[in-house]
Order: C-alpha cells, then sequence, then structure tokens
C-alpha cells in the first residue's frame, strides 16, 4: 500500500511538473521580451524572469521545497538586446529560424522590428544645417532642410506609434506574467496540498504497520511463552503420576511392614510369656544366667559386614530385607544357643535346652519387633515424604495451568488485534445490524472488533477437539481408578488370607492327617474377630477423602487387633491347660498335640 501511494504520488508529480515547467519557458521568455521592451522605452527593468525547475527524482517521494531551490537552466537570464541577439546567433536552430524568416520577407526583417525603429536615425542631415540659420539658406539649402524636417517628423511618427505599440505590448506581457504567475502559485499551492494528503496517509500507513508489528511480536512471544509453559505443565503431569506410582508402591510396604511389626509384636508376648514359664520351672545360678544372658546379647549385637550390602541388596525391598535380616540373626542365635548347649552338656539336658530355647526365641522376637519398627517407621517417613512431594507437584501444575490459560487468553487477544487491524485497514467490517444501520451516522471503526465466520468455527472446532481429548484422558482416568482399585482389592485379601496360606505351605500339604481345627464354638468366636477391609471402588478420585478412610480404616484395624489380642490369650490359656491334662492323660488312643499358630488353635 505504501508503494501503491508513493507511485501515485509522483506519476501526479511528474503532470504537474511538465506543466509547471511549460509555464516557467512561456514566463521566461514573455519576461526577456518584457525587458527588451522596457531598455527600449529607457524604462526601469521590474520584470525578472522566474528561475524555477522541479527536478525529476525516481523511487522517492517529490519534495516541492527542494526542488523549487534549484534554478532552471533551460531559460536565458536578462540582458540587453545585443546579448540575447548574441545568444540567439550561438543557437543553430534560431538562425536557421531567422534566414527563413528574413528570406520569406524579402529582406526586411530588420526593418520591422519594432526596437528597431526607435534608433532610426534620419539619413538627410547635414553639417551646415547646424552652423546656417534658416533665412541664410539657399534655395537648394532650403529644399534639403524642408527635407530633412519632414524625414524626422515622419521619423517621430513612427516612433511615437512604435512606443506606444511597445508600451501596449509591455502592459500586455506585465498583465500576462501576473497571470501566469498566479496560476503557478495555484498549482504549486494544490501540489503542496496533495504533498501534505499524501504525507498524512503515508504516516497512518506507518503507524498501523508499527502498531502491527508490536501486535505480531507480542503473538510471537505469547506463543513461545505458551509452549514452553505447555512443556514445563506435560513435565509436572509426569512427575505427579511418576509419584502416585511411588505413592501407591510405598503404601503396599508401608502395610507389609505394619503386618510384620504386628506379628512380630505377637510373637514378642508369646515369647515373652513361655520364657517366664521355663524360668519357673528351671532354677539355675546367677553366673549361668549371666553367661547365658551375655552371649545372647553379643549374638544380638549387628555385625559390621551386615550393613556393607552389595547392589542387589541396595535394591531389594524393605520387607525382603527385614527377613534377610531377622534370617541372619536366627542363625547368629542358633549358634550361640549351640555352643551353650555344649558347653552346659553336663547339666541337666531336658529343663536347660528349654529354657536356652525359651531365652533364644524370646530375644529374636524381641529383636524382630525393633528391627520392623526401625523399617515400619523409616518406611512411613518415606511415605510423608513422598505425599509432601506430590502435593508440591500438585500446586505447581495448578500454577502452571493457570498461567498456560492466562498465556493462552492473550495469545487469542494478539491474534484478534492483529486480525482486527488488518481487515478496518482494509475497509472490511462486515454488515452492520439493522439497527445500527438506521442511525445513519458516520461510524469509526478504528475501535471496533471483527470476529471471521471462520475463526469462529475454527474456535468450535478447537473446543471440540479439546473436549473429546477431555473424554479420553478421563476414560483413561477411570481405567487407571479401577486398576488401582482391584490391586487395593488383592493386597488386603492377601493380608487377610496370609495365615491360610502359611498353613497349607507347611511340609506334608498343610495341617497334619491327625489335627483338626478346634471346636465350633472357637472357630465361630474366632471368625467373628477377622479384620477385612474394603476400599471403595472409585477410590483415588479425592485424595483427601482417601486419606480419611485410610485413618478410619487404620483405627478400625488397631482396635480389631486389640480384641484379637485378648481372644489369642484367652485361647493361650486354654491350650496350656489342655496341654497340661493330656501330658498326664495316657490311653490307647495315643498321645495328642497341641499348638496356636497365628490365632488358630490346631490338634
Amino acid at each position: 500500500m505504501l508503494a501503491q501511494l508513493q507511485a501515485s504520488f509522483n506519476r501526479q508529480l511528474e503532470e504537474c511538473s511538465r506543466g509547471i515547467l511549460r509555464k516557467i519557458d512561456k514566463m521566461q521568455q514573455q519576461a526577456l521580451k518584457a525587458r527588451e521592451c522596457a531598455a527600449q522605452l529607457n524604462e526601469a527593468a521590474d520584470v525578472s524572469a522566474p528561475e524555477m525547475s522541479v527536478p525529476c527524482i525516481p523511487d522517492a517521494v517529490k519534495d516541492l521545497e527542494s526542488a523549487l531551490k534549484e534554478p532552471i537552466r533551460s531559460g536565458a537570464s536578462g540582458g540587453d538586446h545585443g546579448t540575447t541577439s548574441a545568444a540567439r546567433g550561438a543557437n543553430p536552430t534560431d538562425s536557421g529560424a531567422r534566414r527563413a524568416l528574413d528570406k520569406m520577407m524579402g529582406g526586411k526583417l530588420h526593418t520591422e522590428n519594432a526596437f528597431a525603429s526607435l534608433d532610426i536615425k534620419a539619413d538627410k542631415w547635414e553639417a551646415w544645417m547646424e552652423t546656417v540659420a534658416p533665412e541664410a539658406m539657399t534655395d537648394a539649402q532650403a529644399a534639403k532642410f524642408a527635407a530633412y524636417q519632414e524625414q524626422l517628423r515622419i521619423i517621430k511618427e513612427k516612433q511615437e506609434s512604435m512606443r506606444a505599440k511597445l508600451q501596449g505590448e509591455l502592459k500586455k506581457i506585465r498583465s500576462e506574467l501576473t497571470a501566469a504567475a498566479v496560476q503557478l502559485r495555484a498549482d504549486l499551492q494544490n501540489l503542496t496540498d496533495w504533498k501534505l494528503v499524501y504525507e498524512e496517509e503515508l504516516l497512518l500507513n506507518e503507524l498501523a504497520g508499527a502498531r502491527l508489528t508490536d501486535t505480531i511480536d507480542q503473538e510471537t512471544t505469547w506463543r513461545k511463552t505458551g509452549k514452553e509453559l505447555r512443556t514445563r505443565l506435560e513435565a509436572s503431569r509426569s512427575t505427579i503420576q511418576e509419584t502416585n506410582r511411588e505413592l501407591q508402591k510405598q503404601q503396599c510396604s508401608c502395610w507389609l511392614l505394619e503386618d510384620e511389626r504386628t506379628s512380630a509384636q505377637h510373637e514378642h508376648r508369646d515369647k515373652t510369656a513361655a520364657l517366664t514359664a521355663a524360668l519357673g520351672t528351671v532354677h539355675l545360678p546367677s553366673e549361668v544366667l549371666s553367661v547365658l544372658s551375655k552371649r545372647l546379647d553379643d549374638a544380638l549385637a549387628p555385625q559390621g559386614t551386615q550393613n556393607q550390602g552389595g547392589p542387589v541388596e541396595a535394591e531389594e525391598e524393605p520387607e525382603q530385607a527385614l527377613r534377610r535380616e531377622c534370617a541372619a540373626l536366627s542363625s547368629r542365635l542358633d549358634m550361640a544357643v549351640g555352643s551353650l548347649k555344649a558347653e552346659f552338656a553336663s547339666w541337666s539336658d531336658g529343663p536347660l535346652c528349654k529354657l536356652l530355647e525359651a531365652s533364644r526365641d524370646n530375644a529374636y522376637a524381641q529383636r524382630r519387633l525393633v528391627l520392623a519398627s526401625e523399617a515400619a517407621d523409616a518406611e512411613q517417613q518415606k511415605l510423608t515424604r513422598l505425599k509432601t512431594r506430590l502435593e508440591l507437584s500438585q500446586t505447581e501444575e495448578s500454577a502452571l495451568r493457570l498461567q498456560l490459560e492466562a498465556s493462552s487468553e492473550a495469545l487469542e487477544k494478539a491474534q484478534r488485534d492483529v486480525d482486527l487491524l488488518l481487515r478496518v485497514k482494509r475497509g472490511i467490517v462486515g454488515e452492520l445490524p439493522s439497527r445500527i444501520v438506521a442511525l445513519r451516522e458516520p461510524f469509526d471503526f478504528s475501535d471496533s472488533c471483527l470476529v471471521s465466520q471462520r475463526e469462529v468455527d475454527s474456535y468450535k472446532q478447537d473446543i471440540i477437539a479439546s473436549g473429546r481429548q477431555k473424554l479420553r484422558i478421563l476414560q483413561a482416568i477411570k481405567l487407571e481408578a479401577k486398576d488401582v482399585s482391584e490391586r487395593t482389592k488383592d493386597v488386603h485379601l492377601l493380608r487377610i488370607t496370609r495365615s491360610m496360606q502359611r498353613i497349607l505351605q507347611m511340609p506334608g500339604g498343610g495341617m497334619p492327617a491327625n489335627c483338626s481345627v478346634v471346636g465350633p464354638k472357637q472357630q465361630k468366636e474366632m471368625s467373628g474377630h477377622q479384620w477385612v477391609s474394603q476400599l471403595a471402588t472409585d477410590g483415588f478420585k479425592d485424595a483427601q477423602e482417601s486419606e480419611v478412610q485410610l485413618e478410619r480404616l487404620e483405627e478400625a484395624r488397631a482396635e480389631l487387633e486389640k480384641r484379637s489380642a485378648a481372644v489369642t490369650a484367652e485361647i493361650k490359656q486354654r491350650v496350656c491347660s489342655m496341654a497340661y491334662a493330656s501330658k498326664h492323660r495316657a490311653g490307647a488312643k495315643g498321645k495328642r498335640t497341641y499348638w496356636c499358630y497365628d490365632g488358630l488353635l490346631v490338634t
């Protein structure tokens, strides 16, 4: 558009320049002629030849001020008649024209020159006419003097007529010069006005271009910002997903370690009771008890080589590490008890062996409880850190989402501004509503907002595509939640049925053939206190609700454990009484053995 405006102004300036040059040439010729007339009439030369020209400046906007400063070189400056004639004589074109005109007029070209008529002198003048008085003249002299007087009168009349003619011509030339100067000034003023109009239009186009450039730069900046925010948001979402997976894995590990700690607590209570009973039946010297306590403490002391595990041990699960440590502890205790048995071989074999076994089991149970508690506490702290990291990641994701929404809105606004500027500049404002058209006012669309149907359709398609993507994400979330719920059920089912699985995995394919479960009454009492946990099928939809449910389930589990411990203690008492009675009972039916295994009384 700027190039079109410049080309249009240049064309108009070229046309005006050609007209001005023609007028200037004509004015110069008239000014030269007026000078000649004034010189012949001995008047002041108040007419000067205008020195103007409009140079041609290609590929640029014409500037009249600079054009008026350069004098025209085609015209001739003022001068006398002789200089003008010499200049004309130097021009071969003018010389040829004058010769042709002289030949056409029969050699009378110079006699018809008005300027030459004013310089005519009487050729009948003689010197004696000044000294001889008219009364003293002879007839011949009087005739010559009369002829001279007549010639002089004719010359004066001719000069007067030519002078009047020259004065009229000079007046006409001056009026023509004045009119031409006025017309030239009007043309120059018109051209100046057009120059101002074009300059204003060019400035408006430059301002619109600057605004459009700035808007496009803003659009580019917001587009880059949106791309960076999307990248960071995707990274934050990936971090949240990874943290959720780690959190689920850590939660399962915490549950397993809590089960180990509970089992260790039960075992410790059982072994403590057994050790107390053994100490009541056997009386040993204090030296023997001191040696026994020292050997067991040495066996319980952690070994330096155990803390330097290899890469395989560093990658194992906490539950596996706990079991490995318990196995190593059991091996050390067995070695210590074996050495004690060999050392006290002189003592009676029965009570001392029972005491050693009870002490060994009690030390093992106590150390296992400590290790399980430490591992469970460490995993619980790790779980807390994971929850904190998850909350921070979710907060960061929310902040990035808000920033991305703000960036998207700014980008859309910048795109609308670009489209608006282009459409308003092109004069495309769309069809006005009938109520606005009825006002018949000169509307200003400089601050208008235009939205094309194509953009509206594009926004609709983007909204539909975004909705479909959200539906796919929602479907994936539902499938993931369902999978998590099923896996959670499996974990809890594994916790509930672990006791039965251990019994089934015993040597011999489960329980002995001559054993049976306790009576229906006791079985019913035990089955009434089994702990069952079930999560909601729509778990992990709300993190806070899941945490509240988890706390409630933990409280319920703790309460059930207390009640189960009470029932277990009652069963132990019954087992001890039944074992004591069966020990002194003999008969053809044979001897029966009773033991308690994780809350189940088996015979």
